[in-house]
């Protein structure tokens, strides 16, 4: 099954600012890996996940660099990762910077995974990708470490982590000792940091509410475009007054058109997966959010009131999203859907 992972320009520019700087000549790997100059220059281009790897593994194989990956996210700054770095400096706390790092990296890249997972005593963040591709292995090396790295600069104090495992074939572990500070696992089922927790509690001091919301707005309509111009077929929603397209999270209403955010555009493809079903308040809460039995939220609710605004029409009462009371909702979708 052909990969529809697409990155943006950022990691292009990314990896070849590296290799200038080591002094390579950059002309003849981005020839050798099928680039043009004019591709290379147009900032908005998205590039399948396979032909940026071809590029990685060419600069490791130019530099002799098996830990390529270490070796960038030492140099990088967040602005180079694009908006997901930039989501990083202003969160509270650095466990919700990990949830929104993940979020909007699974997001955004269609066939890898992010995901934090917290375990008794632990944190796992956990990287996957469902596709391999050659020189895949240094953005699993360059994604862990830009991680860490920014999650220690933003910490009071240094700390390590508790271990990282990666899928790759051993190498020399001495460059990952030294960026992480304890000995990595090779040929593990995933990419994991694992981390005390408590690291990740402490308040930011450089955390920006304001800026963050404005960040958050400007990732949701990044979403929507970069969904747009990726080709991925769309599967669309045929409901009462509108219609709605899951792939892209626009809703057609009239001569309306709305932009869904990311969580109404998960909350609306789970709600259309069991379309005609009651899904109760408790299986959205785990589900969609990933919250367990212990934790009370009122997320779902304030979704479901936000999703109504977009997708009924004009009218007294819902008639697509209704309320089953004392049960939970349902999307009404006639079979023709």
């Amino acid at each position: 099954m052909t990969d529809p992972t697409v990155v943006e320009s950022t990691m292009i520019h990314r990896v070849l600012r590296y290799a200038v700087s080591r002094g390579l000549d950059t002309g003849p790997l981005l020839a050798d890996t099928g680039f043009t100059a004019a591709e290379v220059s147009n900032r908005d281009l998205l590039f399948p996940l396979a032909k940026a790897m071809a590029l990685f593994d060419a600069v490791a194989e130019a530099l002799h660099d098996p830990a390529l990956g270490l070796s960038m996210a030492k140099v990088v700054a967040p602005t180079d990762y694009g908006l997901v770095g930039l989501l990083w400096d202003h969160h509270p706390t650095l466990d919700a910077a990990l949830d929104a790092l993940a979020h909007y990296y699974t997001a955004f890249l269609a066939g890898a995974e992010m995901r934090v997972l917290r375990e008794a005593g632990r944190t796992r963040l956990v990287h996957r990708f469902l596709h391999e591709h050659r020189g895949l292995d240094y953005l699993r090396q360059e994604s862990l470490a830009s991680v860490y790295l920014n999650a220690v600069k933003a910490s009071v104090t240094h700390w390590t982590p508790m271990a990282v495992t990666f899928r790759q074939q051993p190498v020399d572990p001495r460059p990952f000792l030294d960026v992480f500070g304890v000995m990595p696992t090779f040929g593990a089922s995933d990419d994991a940091l694992i981390i005390d927790p408590i690291h990740l509690t402490r308040d930011n001091p450089r955390a920006d509410p304001e800026l963050l919301n404005h960040l958050l707005e400007a990732a949701e309509t990044h979403l929507v475009k970069r969904r747009n111009a990726s080709g991925t077929q769309s599967r669309v929603l045929l409901l009462r007054g509108c219609s709605a397209d899951l792939t892209s999270g626009m809703v057609h209403r009239g001569s309306d058109t709305l932009a869904l955010t990311t969580k109404e555009r998960e909350l609306l493809v789970y709600l259309a997966d069991h379309m005609n079903q009651v899904v109760t308040h408790e299986a959205i809460e785990r589900d969609v959010w990933g919250i367990g039995k212990s934790v009370i939220s009122h997320a779902p609710a304030v979704a479901i009131r936000r999703l109504r605004q977009k997708i009924e029409p004009q009218g007294p009462k819902p008639v697509n999203l209704v309320t089953v009371f004392g049960e939970g909702w349902k999307l009404v979708v006639p079979e023709s859907s």
